[in-house]
């Protein structure tokens, strides 16, 4: 369930990230590389929050649930879902910023 999970995390952050039209079987492989790269990235900034961040994020972003269901799920608070899901989207953004991403 996890894997699924953060492989439905990873083909989201894949579709947020504009890209650059190619040419047809334009493919290279420093394209593929490069997304094995941001893949393996994600995946480390994700294992780098705690486990309760993690779950959250992957409630909301992936799942699809609604702070009020993850609140119920968690025992917390819907505010208290809603700030740990901005800090840690606010550390991936911090973590991914630092390498130039």
């Amino acid at each position: 369930m996890r894997v699924i999970a953060l492989r439905s995390a990873i083909d989201l952050v894949r579709r947020r990230r504009p890209e650059i039209p190619l040419a047809e079987n334009s493919r290279t492989e420093t394209s593929e590389e490069k997304r094995h790269v941001d893949a393996d990235l994600l995946r480390e900034a994700l294992e780098a929050l705690s486990p309760l961040d993690r779950e959250l994020l992957l409630a909301r972003e992936v799942e699809g649930e609604a702070d009020k269901e993850i609140a119920r799920r968690f025992g917390m608070t819907v505010t208290g879902v809603r700030v740990r899901i901005h800090r840690a989207r606010k550390k991936l953004k911090t973590r991914f910023g630092r390498r130039g991403v």
